[in-house]
């Protein structure tokens, strides 16, 4: 329990049942699923998912915790369905500007291989309709992770959305992953080489 002094008086509260996650102190809901569009952001970030595969929860996508072999405790997969859309959804407490987002696949020990998805498109909200900012896509092998870049946007709401029998070649009616992560990343600036010369053109 939380205990604190007001005025003289000492007041007393349980433990909060949230997870705190990584970055500008996020929290993470336990459980849930909606359909799109989602709710408007409330004074939390709120992760949703279109499904969740029994066994599982929703907890693990967004807390900070990359551990691809970590089982339930530490990955999830949505239900296992190769007709239907699966999507992550994140709900930002404030507007915030991304330009990068990653994810890192879960580890499947009976294939001995990372569940790298053949297509999901990273999409932002705004205002009205989700639009697409960048895709993830099979590199011809599997991957721990998949990073993308693309222009700066400002949003409240970032969606992680994989059409109908995109998953994992192995299994494509599922998306299973141990972490999401977006953020606001600067190009990095590299020297020129020391004998580089500068021949002008007349």
């Amino acid at each position: 329990q939380y205990a604190g002094c007001f005025s003289g008086v000492w007041a007393y509260w349980a433990d909060l049942p949230f997870m705190y996650g990584k970055m500008d102190g996020r929290v993470n809901p336990y459980g849930g699923t909606i359909s799109p569009p989602p709710p408007s952001p409330t004074s939390t970030l709120v992760v949703t998912a279109d499904s969740t595969y029994p066994g599982y929860t929703t907890v693990p996508i967004d807390d900070g915790v990359i551990n691809a072999t970590g089982g339930t405790a530490a990955t999830w997969a949505s239900g296992d369905n190769a007709t239907a859309d699966h999507w992550i959804n994140i709900a930002f407490p404030s507007p915030r500007q991304l330009n990068s987002a990653t994810i890192h696949w879960a580890y499947n020990p009976a294939q001995q291989k990372y569940m790298t998805s053949q297509l999901v498109q990273v999409q932002y909200w705004n205002g009205s309709s989700y639009v697409t900012a960048a895709s993830i896509t099979y590199p011809g092998s599997d991957v721990p992770s998949s990073t993308v870049s693309f222009p700066a946007v400002t949003t409240s709401q970032l969606r992680f959305y994989q059409p109908a029998n995109q998953g994992n070649p192995t299994y494509p009616g599922v998306i299973w992953l141990t972490e999401v992560d977006y953020g606001t990343q600067t190009p990095t600036l590299t020297s020129p080489p020391s004998d580089l010369r500068i021949i002008s053109a007349q």
